[in-house]
């Protein structure tokens, strides 16, 4: 059952953290199933089974504020499909997040950094009642500084 109605907002902005190579790696995957889940309706299960990769909890709570594969996937199924202007809002912020995180990674790769800082921005859908946050993504990852 859906919840109650959901409303978007800015959500937090971290600032100054450092990832190594390897964990922007899954950051990048995890932007980009925020962007493939959000802008195409897929089912519950194929969601979890593709989040739940080794040693994905950590981008997944980074990206989603949430670290479990199976929640992630229920809350973009049952909470925010069925609202589609916030669907749409947060389809477009990850479209973006996933677009800036590609940028960064691919500089990291190839210019053979071994770990970047970066500034995430975050919307969020939240319960228009409790106040509580439903599920977040990465909306703007900008780059502070790379470290060879």
């Amino acid at each position: 059952m859906p919840s109650a109605i959901l409303g978007t907002r800015k959500g937090s902005t971290s600032t100054s953290v450092t990832y190594s190579a390897a964990d922007l790696l899954k950051m990048e995957t995890a932007t980009a199933y925020a962007r493939q889940y959000l802008g195409t309706k897929t089912a519950e299960s194929t969601m979890a089974n593709a989040m739940s990769g080794i040693n994905m909890a950590a981008a997944l709570g980074e990206v989603f504020g949430e670290t479990s594969a199976a929640t992630v996937a229920n809350r973009i199924a049952v909470h925010v499909w069925p609202e589609t202007s916030v669907k749409d809002e947060l389809a477009k912020g990850a479209a973006t997040g996933a677009s800036n995180m590609g940028t960064i990674s691919n500089k990291v790769q190839n210019g053979g950094y071994k770990s970047v800082t970066l500034t995430l921005t975050r919307k969020e859908a939240y319960n228009l009642v409790s106040q509580r946050t439903v599920l977040s993504v990465v909306d703007s990852v900008t780059a502070i500084t790379y470290n060879k």
